[in-house]
């Protein structure tokens, strides 16, 4: 260290050290001639320490040798001046007393002194003779055995002389600064630095305590450095604790501003229990009142304190309300914010250290963050969080990482808290930006979409708020996600364009610094999906119409122009929708531009749109897409903001302008006045109106004078696209539709309805029937658009207008699938909705001859559809050309084929329903009781109600997009998936949240249908119609009963299913969705009790529970049944923290699930007549084994009563006599399902075999052990009855669950079974023999079964038998084992067990065996017939 740094660290403060080394020698000899006067005081202690070789000077004092050789000579001196040491010492005290009263001669003493000569030992290049500047006077004297007491108690009685002025000028003259100038010395630091790193302190204690009652008159700054300096005096731990207490009174009675100084001190401190218990107290209770800069020392010592995951967890308790930091940075001023701001900063640091080295406290810091409540949650929280995800121990980083998803997903970690964690915490955060940003990139990656949102929101407040290195950490992630858009799923993407899309709305300049980079990663739209194009240009436009006058945006703008050109005019469909894209998403951002003036501004709208009408011309297509994207755009503002007035005026006028030139004709009144085309004759059709009114509105739709062109194919698309654009427009600019109201009941010029006969329409030429079968699917998705556009209007006559409609769309259906089967040679319906995927325009094939496979367009019986059998669809669903089908007189003369228009294969063809139609749903249902009341619904109020065919589609909608949204699988495997958002388009735009809020809000209408149907199916003269018209049907009354009676049993189906997606939503129990969950509830006890306005979430769980289940009585098939015990599962897994409400609801589920399968339900059939598997009485049988009280003994009485039915049954088919006296106790129990009964037994007894526990080895669990005995001696003898029922029913759908469900049922026996047997042998050998030969019997019969397996040659059976044969070679030797163990090794044996089929019959080998072969048999087959004989003596196993 050279002089100046030491000169520095002593406390010295150096006013002028500025000077070539010329001028400073001459200062210095200056400087000690100025000083010769000055006389140190002549007494033995100078004297000695002169003899010693210490000269003394006020310009710096001299040493002629070395310290060491200093303290030798000095103690040489003392020891020999006198017999008695001790005097010379007081003899010296006084004479140090007497030379320190000059406050010169002090300060002297204090200062480095000179060595004059180098030792004789030491080498000169040593690192000792770096430097001449050796210490002070003071510290060298210190070293002395004999005069340390009498230096440190020199120096703490001049200590309290500087209480009030620590510093002390002196002359440049003086001592060893080195100045020209006046030197400020700080006296009580250069005294405390004489007494740091000495070797050895001989009474530390007293020195200890002395330095305390001194700490309490010096000023803050001092005291501190006093306080820290205790800590390094103490050798001996013992003597920690008393220097403890001294602490702590001084803390409670010292001056202010010493705490953190007090507990640092204390925090290196050794103490035992009692007096930590008291320091922790004292943290404890200094918490509250403790300021933002002691905080950091306080909470680190009661962190160092904790040495337990106990005590950890006392602590993190009483930390938690301290570490509210938004109670500090909202009620700071200015001037302390950036203070506070540091001290935020050094507590995470403390808390972070802590936690990476002391695992305890990282594993209780973990379970109290789980058990954290959203309403207790605080910065914090969120900051420890993110410090834990960033440990290094990986454990724990994991658990950390998996509790933030899992609180992030169910909403107890509130996003307002993570936002005000990092607009108050930037610095924090910033820290360990690595790892805050790792977790929001693997949130992003997730599947589940609320931790895709929370990864999004993480990253926009890193852009927010963040620095700027931050900022383009984050920009770069953002871009590697969207450039994985080729083999990662589309969400990632998505999530990623969102993101900045946001950004660039609200706060564009941040983005403008990486405008380049932006630019080159959103270049790629050929592969994006259509609406990640739309985002993409959405961020380019705000970006380049942001700022008018930024000469960056103005490059982006004219590279944006010349993109658009390029796309326009590609011969690609594809990219031409892109270009459409951009191109309306280029408008309303220049509309706007805010510092662009108005003619500027309607220039550059003008040109844009001219390109655009050059482009598309009369390209019907294209400005379908157009208009389109003017839908999305304005029904999305949100998102991208608001349009200017003058854009919406400009589209608005555009097109009611195309709509009147294309689609609006003059309603002259007559259909004899109606033009009639070459090939068909048009009326007017569908007017909501009469005549005479029709008249004064004078307008009507033409359809299909326009579709006799083929080249107007795609002209119904653009129908509806111009009106609901025109919708879009109105709703934003005025709020109101009144303008285009006339459209909902303005008529139709339509073919005759002659045509819609199906005698005559099969008489049709292919191009009269393609138009007639064009213009009712255009018909009908102008009604749905229609529907869809005035189903929110409030005036009665348009909510009538509306419910018509309706009524006539699905009329429109049922024509269009009587129509489709018997279209001239097939039919090929144009996909007019332009959001079809990536913009093609795709043809759906509908031909009426279907290949024998069909079964991927059946529909799946566990989701009841109003159709069931098989669909006439072509396998392509979306070709480039129409198919062309050749007509097959064998399949002319077959069986007429179904269709179903609400299939899935439909949706590219039919236009999307708005999610508002289902308001619908409030009209009330309208079902006649009797056949004679069909003659009654002319009545007035008829047009108010619903019919069930009416409500069975609104159903199978609403159905279809939960099913979509609520249920939607995970993707599998990389690269694009195949697209499943087909007919869902606008119904994925919407939020999750708002999805689930109105579908909760539609919930009384439901159950008021629900409700309604179950009064129908009560009455008895249903039964009595269907079968009076089952037997003969004589009326159309009568027909149309059962018809109804159909729908309705679909309806019931659709409407419990329903509800069981909105219970089944994942995220429903999540915090962040209580209000909507307990409104739901609230929904459903309100139906079956009032009192609900002050009812707990448990009470109102029970009454929804009960009011459900009340509907099992009227069930009238067996998938409403199975959806029924599924939504009542969904509600007991919501009563998981209350066992009583949970078994009581088990119970009535078990109950439940018996009653339905003592009713015999009746399947669908395929076309070859077979039945088909009923999945849903497997659901239903499974749930009644899993919910009761005693699964095995439900398990047992079922398969002795079903066994006994199927045998009788068999009995009496041989017999041909009829057991319908008896009653049957399972009538849906066959031999043909008996396989899917046989799975599910044998799948609970696995699983029951499972869950039984090991046997505890100690003496007072005695009592456990037997019942575990017992229950594995049931589930044995259970295994043993499934088994042998393969004598009797040997379905190859039933050998494979038995290998497998038996295999596992065994190893669960030889992983705690065997144990179990082991423990218990000795006091219950014979239960134990007993339960080993009923296991034995069962390998062997599942020895058998490997057998018949490979002979069978089966490959799905043979999987099985290798695991298998492990399985039963380790029963066999863990048997030998428990016998040896237990001294019975005589009672084992092994011999040759014979291949054998089910039956028991022997299988001959394909080899004639030898005669020693023979010999063996014979000898194997006497041991066999003697274990037979012995079997109640010994346990024999054979293999």
């Amino acid at each position: 260290m050279s002089a100046q740094h030491k000169r520095s660290a002593l406390g010295v403060n150096n006013d002028d050290n500025v000077g070539t080394p010329s001028e400073k020698r001459k200062k210095k000899v200056g400087r000690k001639s100025s000083s010769n006067n000055f006389k140190f005081p002549e007494n033995i202690f100078t004297l000695f320490i002169s003899k010693a070789g210490m000269t003394l000077n006020i310009c710096g004092n001299k040493l002629s040798c070395d310290p060491v050789t200093f303290c030798k000579k000095l103690d040489e001196l003392i020891e020999s001046h006198a017999d008695d040491v001790s005097e010379t010492v007081e003899a010296l005290d006084s004479g140090l007393e007497e030379t320190i009263e000059n406050e010169k001669v002090f300060i002297c003493l204090l200062m480095p002194t000179e060595l004059t000569a180098a030792p004789e030992d030491v080498d000169i290049m040593s690192s000792q003779m770096a430097s001449n500047v050796q210490d002070g006077v003071v510290k060298i004297l210190l070293q002395s055995d004999n005069l340390q007491g009498v230096v440190i108690n020199a120096l703490l009685k001049k200590l309290p002389l500087y209480a009030e002025t620590e510093n002390v000028k002196v002359d440049a003259s003086f001592g060893m600064t080195g100045n020209s100038g006046a030197d400020i010395v700080n006296v009580p630091r250069l005294i405390l630095n004489q007494l740091r790193w000495l070797d050895l302190f001989k009474d530390s204690v007293s020195v200890a305590h002395q330095l305390i009652e001194l700490a309490s008159i010096m000023k803050p700054g001092v005291a501190c450095d006093i306080i820290c300096f205790i800590p390094d005096l103490l050798a001996d731990d013992g003597d920690h604790a008393v220097v403890a207490i001294g602490l702590c009174d001084l803390l409670n009675n010292g001056p202010e501003n010493i705490t953190s100084a007090i507990f640092e001190a204390l925090s290196n401190l050794v103490l035992d229990d009692n007096v930590t218990k008291d320091v922790y107290d004292l943290a404890a209770s200094f918490l509250s009142t403790a300021s933002h800069e002691d905080m950091p020392v306080i909470i680190k010592y009661l962190l160092k304190s904790c040495n337990s995951i106990d005590s950890a967890k006392e602590i993190i308790t009483m930390l938690h309300p301290h570490l509210d930091f938004s109670v500090l940075m909202l009620s700071a001023d200015k001037e302390k914010e950036k203070s506070i701001k540091s001290s935020i900063s050094l507590i995470a640091d403390t808390i972070f250290s802590a936690l990476q080295f002391q695992d305890y406290l990282a594993t209780a810091w973990l379970n109290v963050l789980e058990k954290t409540r959203s309403a207790e949650v605080h910065i914090g929280d969120v900051i420890t969080l993110l410090l834990l995800c960033d440990l290094h121990n990986s454990k724990h980083r994991k658990m950390a990482v998996n509790i933030m998803q899992t609180k992030l997903k169910k909403g107890t970690f509130p996003k307002p808290k993570v936002q005000q964690t990092i607009e108050l915490c930037p610095d924090v955060i910033s820290s360990h930006f690595k790892s805050v940003s790792k977790q929001a990139q693997s949130m992003v990656w997730h599947a589940n979409p609320s931790l895709r949102t929370a990864g999004a929101f993480l990253y926009r407040l890193f852009l927010l708020n963040m620095d700027s290195y931050c900022q383009q950490e984050t920009i770069g992630l953002l871009v590697t996600h969207i450039g994985s858009m080729s083999t990662a799923p589309s969400s990632e993407t998505d999530t990623a364009l969102d993101v900045l899309c946001s950004i660039a709305q609200s706060k564009p300049i941040v983005l403008s610094a990486y405008i380049n980079f932006l630019r080159d990663a959103l270049d790629r739209m050929d592969l994006m999906t259509l609406s990640q194009v739309r985002k993409s240009y959405r961020i380019l436009s705000l970006m380049a119409f942001s700022n008018a006058n930024d000469t960056t945006s103005l490059g982006l703008r004219d590279e944006i122009h010349m993109m658009l050109q390029k796309q326009l005019t590609h011969i690609l469909d594809k990219f031409r929708r892109i270009g459409i894209i951009g191109s309306v998403t280029a408008l309303v951002a220049m509309s706007n531009v805010k510092h662009s003036s108005m003619s500027q501004q309607k220039n550059q709208l003008q040109s844009l749109m001219e390109t655009l009408n050059y482009v598309l011309k009369n390209d019907i297509h294209g400005w379908s897409m157009f208009f389109d994207e003017i839908y999305l755009l304005f029904s999305d503002s949100q998102t991208f903001g608001q349009a200017s007035e003058s854009f919406q005026t400009y589209i608005n006028k555009d097109a009611q302008n195309k709509l009147q030139q294309r689609f609006l004709t003059e309603y002259n009144g007559s259909s004899s006045s109606a033009s009639s085309s070459r090939l068909l004759d048009v009326s007017y059709r569908f007017g909501l109106l009469t005549p005479e009114e029709q008249k004064e509105t004078g307008v009507a739709i033409q359809l299909t004078s326009l579709l006799l062109n083929s080249q107007n194919r795609y002209i119904p698309g653009l129908l509806c696209s111009l009106v609901r654009a025109i919708s879009a427009v109105l709703s934003t600019s005025t709020g109101s539709l009144a303008d285009i109201d006339a459209l909902l009941s303005c008529p139709v010029l339509l073919h005759d309805v002659k045509y819609e006969e199906k005698l005559i329409f099969k008489e049709l030429s292919s191009e009269s029937a393609t138009c007639v079968l064009d213009s009712l699917i255009a018909l009908y998705n102008w009604f749905r658009e229609l529907v869809s556009v005035f189903c929110l209007e409030k005036d009665p006559d348009t909510e009538i207008g509306v419910l018509v409609r309706w009524k006539q769309i699905c009329d429109l259906q049922n024509m269009i699938e009587m129509l489709l089967p018997v279209a001239p040679n097939g039919y090929s319906a144009v996909c007019t909705r332009s959001s079809h995927v990536d913009g093609q325009t795709g043809v759906s094939s509908f031909q009426k001859n279907q290949p024998q496979n069909t079964s991927k367009f059946n529909v799946d019986e566990n989701s009841p559809n109003l159709k069931s059998h098989n669909v006439s669809i072509s396998s392509t669903a979306c070709t480039a050309k129409p198919v062309k089908v050749k007509k097959d007189k064998k399949s002319t003369q077959s069986s007429q084929l179904n269709v179903n228009l609400l299939s899935s294969v439909f949706r590219p063809v039919l236009h999307e329903l708005s999610y508002d139609v289902f308001m619908l749903l409030e009209h009330p249902l309208q079902c006649t009781k009797q056949p004679h009341e069909e003659l009654e619904s002319n009545s007035s109020n008829e047009e108010k109600f619903l019919r069930p065919q009416h409500l069975l589609a609104l159903l199978i909608d609403l159905n279809d997009k939960l099913n979509h949204r609520l249920s939607k699988k995970l993707p599998f495997g990389f690269g694009h998936q195949a697209n499943t958002d087909v007919g869902f388009e606008n119904f994925i735009r919407i939020p999750i949240k708002e999805v689930i809020s109105k579908v909760v809000s539609l919930v009384p209408y439901l159950c008021r249908h629900l409700e309604d149907i179950h009064s129908y199916f009560q009455k008895d003269s249903v039964e009595r119609s269907s079968q009076d018209s089952n037997d003969s049907v004589h009326s159309d009354h009568s027909a149309n009963f059962v018809k109804q009676h159909d729908h309705l049993t679909h309806c019931y189906a659709f409407l419990l299913e329903i509800l069981c997606h909105i219970f089944s939503w994942p995220e429903m129990d999540d915090d962040c969705n209580k209000d909507v969950y307990g409104l739901l509830l609230k929904h459903l006890s309100s139906r079956l009790s009032e009192n609900t306005q002050k009812a707990d979430e448990t009470l109102m769980l029970s009454t929804s529970f009960r009011y459900l289940a009340n509907f099992s009585k009227t069930i009238p098939s067996c998938q409403s049944a199975q959806m029924l015990i599924k939504l009542l599962i969904a509600l007991y897994d919501f009563a998981d923290c209350n066992k009583s409400q949970q078994g009581w609801m088990s119970k009535k589920i078990s109950i439940t699930c018996g009653g339905f399968l003592s009713c015999e339900w009746s399947f669908s059939t395929t076309s070859n007549g077979s039945q088909k598997q009923p999945l849903s009485l497997s659901a239903i049988f499974h749930a009644h084994l899993k919910y009761s009280e005693d699964p095995l003994d439900s398990l047992e009485k079922f398969l002795r009563n079903g066994i006994k039915q199927l045998l009788d049954k068999a009995d009496d088919e041989e017999e041909n006599t009829s057991t319908s006296s008896t009653r049957i106790q399972y009538p849906c129990l066959t031999k043909s399902n008996f396989s899917v009964f046989y799975k599910c037994m044998m799948e609970t007894l696995a699983a029951q075999a499972a869950e039984v526990s090991p046997p505890s080895k100690t003496s007072n669990q005695r009592e456990d052990n037997i019942d575990l005995l017992l229950k594995w001696s049931e589930i044995v003898k259970l295994l043993d009855l499934l088994i042998k029922v393969l004598k009797s029913f040997s379905s190859r759908s039933m050998l494979s669950p038995a290998l497998k469900y038996a295999r596992a049922t065994v190893e669960s026996f030889l992983r705690n079974g065997i144990l179990m047997c082991e423990v218990t042998f000795r006091e219950h050998q014979d239960d134990v023999i007993s339960l080993l030969k009923k296991v034995q019997l069962s390998t062997r019969q599942l020895q058998h079964l490997a057998c018949h397996s490979k002979i069978s040659k089966d490959s799905s059976l043979t999987n099985h038998v290798p695991a298998l044969k492990r399985c039963l070679e380790t029963f066999l030797f863990r048997v030998k084992a428990l016998l040896v163990l237990h001294n019975c090794h005589e009672a084992f044996w092994l011999g040759n067990l014979k291949n054998r089929n089910l039956q028991g019959e022997e299988l001959l080998s394909q080899a004639p065996p030898s005669e020693s072969e023979d010999e063996d048999d014979e000898a194997s087959e006497a041991r066999e017939s003697h274990a037979e004989d012995e079997s109640h003596q010994s346990y024999s196993e054979c293999y």
